[in-house]
């Protein structure tokens, strides 16, 4: 996403207008001639748009061979499948001046914002998962609660803070949604099990500091927490 971001840059892609979508898909690398022929026969106009728009201005943003952007698209949730996270980039965009106003008001509040993307919607994300996936029985929302919250969390309450535009006593009353893998894994290995860490699940500054534990312990531990220096720093700060 990073990649993408910085050769799709967001004033770009608003100037792009209605081919905005097709632009951030096909510098994404995954729009192709046939796709909408293999596609279900309710996503075809979509796909067919898709590939119209972007074969007229892929010399301007296409980049092919080894430059191409490394996705994983396996071993994920369907939530978090590339095509998804780029659909809701693609939305998130065409309501960026409605997202902007919220994310840096200041006083800076959580749920108005998460309210707000967890509202959007796409006539063909809102149904999918995939590009080639076959449409869901039930809505999908194109920004889940969870996810909306993680956005919050990771990038715009730290910019708050530091701008004075939240308090810690708010922050820390924040509570959290669902945890995600990198959660579930870093409680298990410090609690045992996620009923011994429940306690430490509910709110999100508990999700972000075992993050940061896990960002500064687990992933540099390879001795299966036998040789972990992290019990003796906790000693250290008793």
């Amino acid at each position: 996403m990073r990649l993408l971001a910085q050769r799709a840059p967001l004033d770009a892609m608003r100037a792009e207008a209605d081919s905005m979508e097709a632009v951030l898909f096909g510098v994404a690398g995954f729009l192709e001639p046939g796709l909408h022929e293999r596609a279900e026969p309710d996503a075809r106009d979509y796909l067919r748009n898709l590939w119209e728009q972007w074969w007229k201005c892929r010399s301007r943003y296409e980049f092919v061979g080894h430059r191409a952007i490394p996705w994983k698209t396996y071993g994920q949730r369907p939530a978090n499948h590339p095509h998804r996270r780029v659909g809701a980039l693609a939305v998130l965009i065409s309501a960026w001046p409605q997202f902007r106003k919220l994310a840096f008001a200041r006083p800076f509040e959580v749920k108005p914002l998460v309210d707000f993307l967890h509202s959007l919607e796409h006539p063909f994300w809102s149904r999918r998962h995939t590009l080639t996936a076959t449409a869901s029985a039930r809505h999908v929302a194109v920004f889940g609660r969870s996810q909306a919250l993680e956005l919050a969390a990771n990038h715009l309450i730290p910019l708050a803070m530091h701008e004075d535009g939240m308090n810690f006593r708010s922050y820390h009353k924040l509570r959290q949604s669902s945890p995600n893998d990198k959660v579930k894994r870093c409680s298990l290995r410090l609690f045992g099990s996620e009923k011994a860490a429940a306690p430490w699940l509910k709110r999100v500054c508990h999700h972000q500091a075992l993050l940061q534990v896990y960002q500064d312990f687990c992933l540099e531990d390879f001795s299966d927490c036998s040789n972990c220096p992290f019990p003796e720093q906790l000693q250290q700060w008793k």
